[in-house]
């Protein structure tokens, strides 16, 4: 396994992208989010998980506890939750059951650790806040195949749609736009949001929370 130092060869500034609405939720301070069949996951910086239905906007908290959950997604049958941390990886079935925790080990400070993940061709992607983004790639089995040094400041999270990696800046008030293959930035989408946290994909919006208002914030998807 070797890691590999991605740096800024070219950059595409965009125009700032403004939400179509902005729902009000209760859910702490809701950090990652992913939609799948019809429902979103929220996972919460208090350490508690819940289900958002994003047409009625109704929010139930799923009593799920953990020590501080930042990143969520949705692979098939399996849920996965990041804590950043405790450094783990936590593997539910749909019924959130658990059924496996990997510790993935990181040295930078406790509340510097991993902010989000996502799925791509049976493989989950993690990466930590910043000093530095590290993104982690491991394989079905939850080993860690390869790691990626990226030339970015600070990550909130992470998605990939279109063969496209998303990375959600909270600092950089920011989405940026990779390459999913060499880890090129290739665009830059600017957003004037408070405390942007998770991002994911639902239909044709891309659905975006702010920890610090506990809002879900709606996009038309931006052409990548």
């Amino acid at each position: 396994m070797k890691i590999l130092l991605i740096s800024f060869l070219s950059l595409i500034f965009s125009e700032t992208l403004v939400p179509n609405k902005k729902i009000k939720i209760n859910a702490g301070e809701p950090s990652g989010i992913y939609c799948s069949n019809g429902k979103c996951i929220i996972s919460s910086d208090d350490g508690n998980v819940y289900s958002f239905n994003p047409e009625n906007y109704q929010i139930e908290n799923l009593k799920i506890y953990g020590e501080d959950f930042e990143g969520v997604t949705i692979s098939g049958n399996n849920i996965y939750l990041i804590e950043e941390r405790s450094r783990k990886l936590l593997k539910y079935d749909n019924e959130f059951q658990l059924l496996k925790t990997v510790t993935l080990p990181y040295s930078g400070r406790l509340n510097r650790g991993y902010e989000g993940v996502t799925h791509y061709n049976n493989n989950l992607f993690v990466i930590t806040e910043k000093n530095p983004c590290l993104l982690t790639i491991l394989n079905k089995d939850l080993q860690i195949t390869n790691q990626v040094l990226l030339n970015i400041k600070e990550a909130s999270d992470i998605i990939i749609y279109k063969d496209e990696l998303l990375v959600l800046s909270e600092q950089d008030h920011c989405i940026y736009v990779l390459d999913i293959t060499n880890y090129k930035i290739k665009k830059k989408f600017n957003l004037n949001l408070i405390g942007a946290e998770g991002i994911c994909i639902y239909k044709n919006q891309m659905l975006i929370t702010s920890d610090k208002l506990s809002t879900v914030y709606f996009f038309d998807i931006p052409e990548l």
